[in-house]
């Protein structure tokens, strides 16, 4: 199992090059909040999925169906960007 599998979100955050804190703000929770839906320790309600699509570029299926191909989204609008 790739880590994308693993933590989709993780994977995302990173390949968007923000932090745990700086994402959590662009969702409007808090550091602690974003850091448990990371781990699968809580998970984000409908709206905050929405916003976290909207923060890594990429489809709320890269949340359900994490693949590899779920970061070409993040990384091609970085190549354009």
């Amino acid at each position: 199992m790739s880590s994308i599998e693993k933590k989709p979100l993780k994977v995302l955050r990173v390949s968007a090059n923000l932090t745990q804190e700086e994402t959590a703000k662009e969702v409007g929770v808090n550091r602690t909040t974003y850091g448990n839906w990371e781990n699968y320790k809580s998970y984000p309600d409908a709206p905050q999925l929405v916003r976290l699509s909207e923060v890594f570029k990429c489809s709320m299926d890269a949340f359900y169906f994490p693949t590899d191909a779920s970061l070409k989204l993040v990384k091609d609008e970085e190549e354009v960007g």
